[in-house]
């Protein structure tokens, strides 16, 4: 009796024993992401332990897909809605450490020993409401070679089909620090450094236009000035609330295209849409507005170059706080 007893309880615990060993080993793909440490960083050799040389990749305005330079490959894919959204990611080289950039820093997960999966990665806490700072660019980093000798490497494999955000207000945080690329990797066609800061002053619109970047106080939302101004991505539809007066967004053209902003359903139809371009807000220059009273405003920018664009949404109308509006920036090379 006592044999039989003994085996009736080690059997259990043996089988205990072995699911554990097994959880432990796909936690790399499946369980939680290290805890973050929370640090400014533009690129991985500023993240990387003292004696310690960390090779980069990096990817801008990250969205789900593919990216690969001919010897890394990476699969991003994100769960959540805008302003609560995380991402996994998968690699074929093992990854020591990855950098969530969003807000004025960013998240750095480290990995030890090195992994080629994890899950449930963002950027830090804005501090309002939960919620996480805008994604702004991925960093990747490794000790082993994460590219080809030949230069430069190849483009992406493929880039995802352009999909709909949720309608979520951003939170109160300033626009996100500008990240200098790093110079020897490219990840997407025509990533270029963005260019010298001119001294143009900045120009006045037309009417509906208060003075050229000023600060407005009040409003439900972070974005009310030109250094607030929330980042979006092209080729997609971002949707959001014409709550107050002032909205100020930001994006980026990596090449050479034609620019065309659409702003869509904007219920209360008096107000107008502007754009601008420059490295930043002092010096950005006027490219044109649209101020009809219709619900759907358009600016057909023409051919423009590589840069950074600021977009100004003025509400002259009655607050609306349950119908959002749609703006979209089209680009064509």
């Amino acid at each position: 009796m006592t044999i039989h007893a003994t085996r009736t309880v080690l059997l259990p615990l043996a089988v205990l024993l072995l699911l554990a060993i097994l959880a432990m080993q796909v936690r790399t793909v499946h369980g939680d992401p290290p805890p973050p440490v929370y640090v400014d960083a533009d690129s991985c050799s500023q993240l990387a332990p003292g004696g310690t040389s960390w090779h980069e990749f990096r990817i801008d305005d990250p969205v789900a897909g593919a990216y690969s330079n001919g010897l890394l490959t990476v699969d991003l894919d994100f769960q959540g809605t805008n302003g609560q959204a995380e991402f996994g990611w998968q690699t074929n080289v093992p990854i020591d450490a990855v950098y969530a950039a969003g807000g004025p820093a960013g998240n750095l997960y480290r990995y030890a020993p090195p992994e080629t999966a994890d899950d449930g990665l963002h950027t830090p806490y804005n501090g309002s409401g939960k919620r996480y700072h805008s994604l702004n660019t991925i960093l990747f980093c490794a000790t082993a070679p994460l590219q080809p000798t030949a230069t430069p490497p190849p483009t992406p494999t493929s880039r995802p089909t352009a999909t709909a955000t949720a309608t979520v207000r951003p939170t109160n945080t300033p626009g996100p620090p500008t990240l200098t690329p790093s110079p020897t990797v490219t990840t997407r066609p025509g990533d270029t450094p963005a260019p010298t800061e001119t001294t143009v002053p900045p120009t006045m619109g037309p009417r509906y236009f208060p003075v050229a970047f000023s600060f407005r106080q009040g409003g439900e939302e972070p974005n009310d000035d030109c250094g607030s101004a929330y980042w979006i991505s092209s080729d997609n539809a971002h949707q959001f609330l014409p709550d107050d007066r002032d909205d100020w967004f930001t994006f980026v053209v990596k090449e050479p295209a034609e620019v065309t902003v659409i702003l869509d359903n904007f219920g209360p139809l008096a107000g107008q849409i502007a754009a601008y371009r420059g490295a930043n807000c002092a010096s950005s220059q006027l490219l044109g507005n649209n101020g009809n009273t219709a619900s759907i405003k358009e600016l057909a920018l023409g051919e423009q170059p590589a840069d950074r664009f600021f977009l100004y949404v003025s509400n002259d109308g009655a607050p609306n706080t349950t119908e959002p509006y749609t703006l979209m920036i089209f680009t064509k090379p």
